[in-house]
């Protein structure tokens, strides 16, 4: 578990939580999510106090999402800082929720005669690849939650492109070329 805590630290130690107890238990959760990759909480952290202390963290509304990404995004782009030449594979993924009571928040994913059953994000990534295929991690990432009423046809639809989903790709590529360039 010592590589994974080096890891966790250099990945998340620099965040900026506003309480450095809190900095302390991202870096120790995420060591042991990397040490027990699962898809639930309950089945990353058996002990229960550990387990009450990621449910407080995450459901915390003081803790903001961008300040637990941001030192991740800058550890990946330290590790590609000795390359010349870096492929950044960006790529839109869609993250589905179970919400059938519809008050989570979340938008509709899916075909539309599935978008009352389905809701969940649009995710759009930007991950460094180095020279030797080896991935380098993450350098920016962008969350979407669409809204419930259907949109146009693109070529018809009238609304700024900051009001549609395609901004992902420019919101995600200014972060990156931004993280990069710090």
């Amino acid at each position: 578990m010592d590589g994974l805590v080096e890891w966790a630290a250099e990945e998340f130690g620099a965040s900026q939580l506003k309480d450095q107890r809190r900095s302390v238990r991202l870096v120790q959760m995420a060591a042991s999510a990397a040490e027990h990759p699962r898809g639930l909480v309950t089945q990353v952290f058996a002990d229960p106090a550990e387990r009450e202390g990621a449910f407080r963290f995450l459901e915390n509304p003081s803790i903001d999402d961008a300040a637990v990404a941001a030192p991740m995004f800058a550890a990946t782009a330290r590790r590609c800082a000795h390359v010349s030449e870096l492929v950044v594979a960006i790529d839109q993924s869609t993250v589905s929720i179970v919400d059938r009571s519809a008050c989570k928040g979340l938008g509709r994913v899916g075909t539309v005669t599935q978008h009352s059953s389905r809701r969940g994000f649009a995710v759009m990534s930007a991950l460094a690849v180095l020279p030797s295929g080896q991935s380098a991690g993450l350098l920016a990432q962008q969350w979407h939650s669409r809204g419930d009423e259907r949109t146009k046809v693109s070529h018809y639809d009238n609304r700024p492109v900051e009001q549609r989903e395609s901004d992902l790709w420019r919101l995600c590529m200014e972060a990156m070329v931004k993280v990069l360039g710090e």
